[in-house]
């Protein structure tokens, strides 16, 4: 994505500028998410001075202690502007068209464990990103008459008219198509950390837990705890000795990145009525796409290096050889499993809210998040602006859309205006008519 423009910041809103946005309501409000404990004895996800933390200092991990949080205090009723800041490149690394799992075999991750270490902490510094996807689609009936062996027409060629046919006839030919009406994509990683340099929260495997420990499947054995071991740092570790030693050809070691806490339901409600305010009567979606989701470490070797390759795989499917290799793949590769880095939307999940505890966002709510962005929505739906898969709406936009409506000139209703992702204003107006178009007050969008 490209980075901020400079030249919006004086534009934005007092509480949106110098910092992670803060709901003024709540003063200093967004408090830090409580980590979990990864053993009866030793909590995970506790926080580190900064002295402690490894050598890099580029994005040190979200502290959970109070220690911690001074350490990154948040600006009072302050915002700032929206950043975005991808994970970094790993050597060696690939991945697909969307880069969900990033896959690599730079041979010092497996030989050394201080450069595994290192890389774990770097990578954990740096949310996966997010994504919300708003969709509408419609589905397109056309009739065809038959022609019998004469050169005869048999029946006549049907039209639509308020999505239903005008005549019927049993000799018909009939063709469905789905039309796409508008699919527009909004970054939200922002929402996920107070900003670019800080990370999220470390988790190891409990000794009480399945998981990939070395082996083909999840087992409670073995662990790295000992009496020697007295902190998350030490024990992370262990583990990276442990991945460095173990002496298997094929071997893998995988990060995770999750988020947690985020009321994905309540926020789709919204943006589901807002949709519907439009008058629009197709079929909407509403999706949270993430991607950057798990880091995948990958032992050196011929082998390894062919299950990365993009072509090999193909090879493999349309020969249906995957059903050989993935059993032997599956039979040979001792996995390990046991890092996993917390993105908390908020300190406490929305069944816990339900039940009275107060739910403090990371950033935002949902509610403060739609009431931000509520119209440039609206205009992007009522535009059937289309967002391709590289695509999506910003911070220009949004203003932009600020500025037209503070002008009066929103448009209110479908076909009033044609928007793309840059805010350009299309010269034709709506591109194209459709039978699911705008009729006499019935909406638009609708199957026909």
């Amino acid at each position: 994505m490209k980075a901020p423009n400079p030249a919006l910041l004086d534009k934005l809103p007092s509480a949106y500028r110098n910092g992670v946005y803060r709901e003024e309501s709540h003063g200093s409000g967004a408090g830090t998410a409580t980590a979990s404990a990864s053993s009866s004895r030793r909590p995970r996800g506790v926080a580190y001075r900064e002295e402690e933390l490894p050598a890099y200092e580029e994005a040190p991990l979200l502290s959970a202690s109070d220690a911690s949080f001074q350490s990154h205090p948040k600006p009072d009723a302050e915002i700032r502007r929206r950043w975005y800041q991808p994970p970094p490149d790993l050597p060696f690394s690939t991945h697909g068209h969307n880069p969900r799992d990033v896959q690599t075999y730079f041979p010092d991750y497996s030989s050394d464990a201080e450069t595994l270490r290192q890389m774990i902490y770097e990578q954990a510094s740096y949310p996966p990103t997010y994504y919300l996807e708003l969709k509408g689609i419609h589905n397109e009936t056309t009739y065809r008459a038959s022609v019998n062996g004469n050169g005869i027409t048999i029946g006549h060629l049907t039209g639509h008219h308020h999505g239903r046919r005008r005549f019927s006839n049993s000799n018909e030919s009939r063709t469905t198509k789905t039309i796409t009406d508008f699919v527009i994509r909004i970054n939200i990683t922002h929402l996920l950390s107070i900003g670019p340099t800080v990370g999220g929260e470390l988790h190891l495997l409990e000794d009480n837990k399945r998981g990939y420990r070395g082996g083909i499947i999840k087992r409670l054995t073995p662990n790295v705890t000992s009496p020697d071991i007295d902190n998350q740092h030490e024990e992370l570790k262990a583990w990276c000795d442990k991945y460095v030693a173990d002496p298997s050809a094929l071997k893998s070691f995988t990060l995770k990145r999750a988020i947690i806490n985020h009321d994905t339901k309540r926020l789709e409600s919204l943006i589901r009525s807002l949709v519907a305010s439009t008058n629009y009567r197709g079929h909407v979606s509403v999706h949270f796409p993430i991607t950057h989701e798990t880091v995948t470490i990958y032992s050196p070797g011929r082998i390894n290096q062919w299950r990365m390759k993009t072509w090999i795989r193909w090879v493999f499917y349309l020969t249906f050889l995957w059903i050989f290799s993935w059993l032997y793949l599956f039979l040979s590769t001792a996995r390990y499993s046991v890092v996993r880095v917390v993105f908390p939307y908020a300190d406490a999940s929305p069944e816990d809210a339900l039940h009275g505890v107060e739910r403090r966002p990371t950033v935002m709510s949902e509610a403060s998040w739609f009431e931000l962005w509520e119209k440039s929505i609206k205009r992007a739906v009522l535009g059937r602006m289309n967002c391709r898969q590289t695509d999506e709406i910003g911070d220009e936009y949004r203003l932009a859309t600020d500025n037209i409506a503070a002008r009066g000139d929103m448009p209110q209703s479908y076909g009033s205006v044609n928007m793309f992702p840059g805010g350009v204003v299309s010269l034709f107006g709506v591109s194209g008519q459709f039978c699911g178009q705008w009729q006499d007050g019935a909406g638009w969008g609708y199957d026909c």
